[in-house]
């Protein structure tokens, strides 16, 4: 496997496993945020949640055009220090009285402006990272496995340490953890010299607005990320509609109103798609416009088949086949933006992405509130999935002719 080839080296795998601790401290902050949050209020916990997601949507594009004019380890190291500092006040809080609503606000804006910024940073160093143009892919799977993996992992292992520690210690844990991401790129920086994408980028900046319109142009210019890029916002509104809103109501309105039907659903789409990923990784992807429009299709179907399930058996083979697909998508972009675009417009290209991502999401969680007060999920959840059919089946109509061969 690539994986394992990836792994013999040391640089790499120093990298990879700092981003492992760093995402798994990620989501142990998260289930403990939204779990003090739940304690106060239903509007508390509404107001944390939405707070990574608005600041991360309103930053990505300023985190874009910084990526590429600055130099990347800096960023990343101020990134990972910033949020280290933010995460820290709130132990240090609980010590000396209680964590307010406002501050948990505060640090998730933290959280999602300096998060953005670390990782199109990130995606733009990896191909100085591979001296071999064909282990490119695999190592953005790597990359890809360890946010996964720690998916899998972190929830479980924050509810397990939650039963016998105080809450302030796990936010700790997550401070840590950016800084083991800190010693992690000092590292790689220490064995790999990523000055020379700073400097051809330093030669070409422009205006802050003029940066982003000729990214934009780039993108237009590249028929696959395009069309991609164009899908990806209806396609996170079709995702917030179906597995973030939806997935929850269906478990309490079809499978008898059971946490652990909804656990177990969860945990299936978790497992699949770090098998997917696994296959996805280490495999060569020569068809990258058909790889991700049939991901597309099979997620619709995989939507279509857990919105229409009469049984959680049923239910959890649709949530297996549409993890297949998530993988397959994010590892054929990612490189494909490392390969077809200029290195100093990497990280902008990458910003746009995630802006889309976010806007999308936050659209869904939007409609939702509406969606669900006026229809059933029986109507609302299968018109969702079928966003994901019409996006993969157009965009494998758009390139079959050009990638049969």
């Amino acid at each position: 496997m690539e994986y394992f080839k990836l792994l013999k080296r040391k640089t790499i795998a120093i990298l990879w496993l700092s981003q492992l601790l760093s995402a798994i401290g990620d989501q142990i902050y998260l289930v403990s945020a939204c779990w003090l949050a739940a304690q106060i209020s239903p509007r508390a916990l509404a107001c944390v949640a939405a707070s990574e997601y608005v600041s991360a949507f309103l930053f990505s594009f300023v985190a874009g055009v910084l990526t590429d004019r600055f130099n990347k380890k800096k960023l990343m190291i101020y990134a990972d220090l910033g949020r280290a500092i933010a995460v820290f006040t709130l132990p240090i809080a609980s010590l000396y009285g209680h964590i307010s609503t406002m501050h948990l606000v505060l640090v998730g804006i933290v959280l999602g402006s300096l998060g953005v910024l670390f990782d199109p940073c990130l995606v733009a160093t990896i191909p100085v990272l591979t001296d071999e143009r064909s282990l490119l892919q695999a190592t953005n799977g790597l990359i890809d496995f360890t946010k996964r993996l720690a998916r899998a992992l972190g929830p479980a292992i924050a509810g397990l340490l939650a039963s016998f520690v105080a809450i302030h210690f796990l936010f700790s844990l997550n401070a840590i953890s950016f800084l083991i991401s800190t010693a992690g790129i000092l590292y790689v920086s220490s064995q790999v010299d990523i000055e020379d994408i700073n400097k051809r980028a330093s030669d070409e900046r422009g205006l802050f607005w003029g940066e982003l319109l000729g990214a934009l142009r780039l993108i237009k210019t590249h028929a696959i990320l395009a069309w991609e890029f164009g899908s990806f916002f209806f396609a996170n509104i079709a995702y917030a509609l179906i597995y973030t809103t939806g997935l929850p109501l269906l478990a309490k309105e079809r499978f008898g109103n059971n946490i652990a039907a909804y656990g177990l659903l969860i945990s299936i789409y978790g497992v699949v798609s770090i098998i997917a990923n696994l296959i996805e990784g280490n495999r060569k992807i020569r068809k990258p416009a058909l790889t991700v429009f049939r991901a597309y299709a099979l997620w619709g179907l995989g939507f279509s088949i857990l919105a229409l399930a009469p049984n959680i058996v049923l239910a959890g083979f649709g949530l297996a086949v549409a993890a297949i697909s998530a993988p397959a998508v994010f590892i054929t972009i990612v490189t494909m933006v490392q390969r077809d675009i200029p290195e100093t417009d990497t990280g902008k290209v990458y910003s746009f992405r995630t802006a889309i991502m976010y806007s999308g999401l936050g659209l869904g969680l939007l409609l939702s509130s509406y969606l669900y007060g006026k229809f059933t999920t029986i109507m609302v959840m299968p018109c969702a999935a079928a966003a994901f059919l019409v996006i993969g089946i157009s965009g494998i109509l758009r390139f079959y002719k050009k990638e049969k061969v």
